[in-house]
């Protein structure tokens, strides 16, 4: 881009108010700027709903404190699979679709923000494959419901969950929530079906593992 071009200058103006610690400088120089960007190729940029919906998504942290809804979650359904208290089902049941609806909202808003599904980079490997569980473990509990695993599914998901959102949450230095483009590998569609079946293949084996530990600690007992 040349130098008189209005990106370069605003860009100029922005590096100047930086240095002489002008924070209105700054701020005019950074929507001047954002404007001169717009304008190159306003087709590929994103759109102001977009934009808003990336503020919102980084303001709330991506939803991933719903782990503290999820533990709440895996201590009242662990009470109704020990106890079988009915409210504790009830009681885990409506925890577990909160932080699951606040799960839902975080993967659904990232794939509108971004315009892709997430499952590019580690923290999306993580807090998707948790979703999966989470839709897969909805599914068998309804065909379960009426047998004595009922909750088990749900109980194994809600761990999983809570594990992989607390450490999205609290150790953003190893999964970085930073929105990244689509490696060029996945542009392909049979790689791309290949991710996310090797992303939902984390989670079965977390649930496996789960059912696996429930069912000794219940021959122990």
């Amino acid at each position: 881009d040349s130098p008189d071009s209005p990106v370069a200058t605003s860009w100029m103006a922005l590096q100047n108010a930086w240095l002489d610690g002008d924070a209105d400088g700054v701020s005019k120089a950074a929507a001047t700027l954002a404007q001169s960007l717009r304008s190159i190729n306003p087709e590929v940029y994103p759109s102001p709903e977009r934009l808003r919906a990336e503020s919102m998504y980084f303001q709330w942290n991506g939803f991933t404190w719903s782990w503290i809804i999820y533990i709440l979650a895996v201590a009242v359904l662990l009470m109704w699979v020990v106890y079988r208290w009915r409210g504790a089902c009830w009681g885990g049941l409506a925890l577990f679709l909160i932080a699951f609806g606040l799960h839902s909202a975080s993967v659904i808003l990232r794939a509108y923000i971004s315009g892709r599904w997430p499952n590019t980079n580690m923290f999306e490997a993580v807090t998707t494959s948790a979703w999966y569980g989470g839709v897969f473990a909805i599914i068998l509990e309804i065909i379960v419901r009426r047998t004595r695993m009922r909750g088990l599914f749900l109980l194994g998901s809600a761990l999983c969950s809570m594990v992989a959102m607390m450490a999205a949450n609290l150790d953003p230095v190893h999964l970085n929530p930073a929105i990244t483009n689509k490696m060029p590998v996945l542009h392909d569609l049979w790689l791309h079906i290949h991710t996310n079946v090797i992303i939902f293949s984390y989670v079965l084996i977390f649930l496996a593992s789960m059912m696996a530990v429930l069912y000794l600690l219940r021959r122990w007992a």
